[in-house]
């Protein structure tokens, strides 16, 4: 967990500065094409993960009596521990 929260902390860092290197270089018009190319890129990768579907859960037939097991639920929790 802690890679993570290092590699979101160093992009957050280095993409304003990578962002300013390609403007300076390639000019608006390619920088805003090559943020473009890496969000398809991106959405590419992302479009490869499977999520397996969730079965809905059965409910009792009405919403008020589920909100109601939901109030005695919290009100009983704490007598029971």
């Amino acid at each position: 967990m802690g890679s993570i929260q290092t590699l979101n902390s160093l992009l957050v860092l280095l993409s304003p500065a990578v962002g300013g290197l390609a403007l300076g270089y390639f000019g608006i018009s390619s920088a805003f094409m090559l943020d473009v190319i890496t969000a398809v890129v991106a959405i590419l990768i992302l479009d490869l993960i499977k999520i397996d579907k969730q079965q809905q859960p059965t409910t009792s037939g009405s919403v008020f009596a589920d909100l109601w097991q939901g109030i005695r639920f919290t009100f009983d929790f704490g007598k029971n521990v």
